[in-house]
């Protein structure tokens, strides 16, 4: 889907993913509304400073990848998570530019830092206040709050 030329150059999304709650949803949005005004979507994933990983789960320094012993449900981190939430986002639409990009610091100045140059910024539902709020304050783009899927019940 390509939207028509009107010689305006579309600025880009930013998905700000916060870890794995809402993950999905907020990158699903953000390729949406990228595929829609022709622009780019920019995962960008923040951790917290001084956030430490679950015991069992890489540092940050070191690549990404699932652990856990043969057999057992493997503990996948934080940056997996967004990660693989973005890459089946992308398959609906496999043609719109993307960059992945990782932040440490407070998420709402981080998440402003990163959208000056982007028209929408595309956030999950029930993240803490003060970031909300903060986004909400400086952010000089459009913010679209999106809510991650329900959980589906089992009987």
């Amino acid at each position: 889907m390509s939207p028509p030329f009107t010689g305006i150059v579309a600025k880009d999304v930013v998905a700000g993913l916060l870890g794995p709650h809402g993950a999905h949803a907020v990158a699903r949005a953000a390729v949406q509304e990228a595929a829609s005004r022709g622009a780019r979507v920019r995962f960008l994933q923040i951790t917290s400073p001084g956030a430490r990983p679950p015991a069992g789960v890489a540092p940050a320094q070191e690549p990404i990848e699932a652990h856990g012993e043969l057999g057992a449900e493997p503990v996948i981190d934080d940056r997996s998570a967004t990660f693989t939430a973005a890459l089946r986002a992308l398959r609906e639409f496999p043609r719109v530019p993307v960059t992945f990009e990782a932040a440490v610091g407070e998420p709402g100045a981080v998440l402003v830092e990163h959208t000056t140059d982007a028209d929408i910024l595309v956030l999950a539902a029930g993240l803490p206040e003060d970031v909300a709020a903060y986004c909400r304050r400086h952010a000089s783009c459009d913010i679209l709050t999106v809510r991650p899927a329900p959980i589906a019940r089992t009987a």
